[in-house]
Parts: C-alpha cells; structure tokens; sequence
C-alpha cells in the first residue's frame, strides 16, 4: 500500500523518497481491527522526503515528514487493505 501510494506520487511527476517504514506490534491492537470491522489491523509508521520541485496538498516541497501513519485492516482470506492515514 506505502508503495502504492508512493507509485501515484511518481505519475504525477514527484520527487519522493521513502526514509522509514517500522511496524510497532504494540499500535496494531484489537481497536483498529474492531474500528473497521476486520479480523486484523497493522499499523506502520513512515518517514518520507518530497523533492524541491514537488507540491501536493498538505505535503510542501523540499521537506521531510517523520511519523507519518498507515492504518492497514484485513479479514481472513483477503489482502490487506488501506483504512487511513495521516501525519
């Protein structure tokens, strides 16, 4: 999904670079999964840098965005799904 999303970022002509993706097992507890009516939810938290010719949104050119998170539900037999994210 990160790859995804960084993917869309390129189509549209953006300078980015992914920095960190860590997955804490802690954050990943019952409350998401039961948020979104999954059996499981995975929360990764990233960091990322947007090149100097790159604007999208909130995300402005030449910076670096640390603790960026991706909320990730799945049911039994189904691929992982992107709920939200922020930062």
């Amino acid at each position: 999904f990160v790859q995804k999303c960084f993917a869309t970022l390129s189509k549209k002509g953006l300078q980015k670079t992914l920095k960190t993706l860590e997955y804490e097992e802690d954050s990943s507890d019952e409350s998401w999964a039961k948020e979104y009516r999954a059996d499981r939810a995975m929360v990764l938290t990233s960091a990322f840098y947007v090149g100097k010719n790159a604007e999208l949104g909130a995300f402005g050119p030449d910076n670096t965005y640390d603790g960026y998170v991706w909320v990730l539900t799945q049911n039994d037999g189904e691929r992982w799904v992107l709920q939200t994210c922020w930062y």
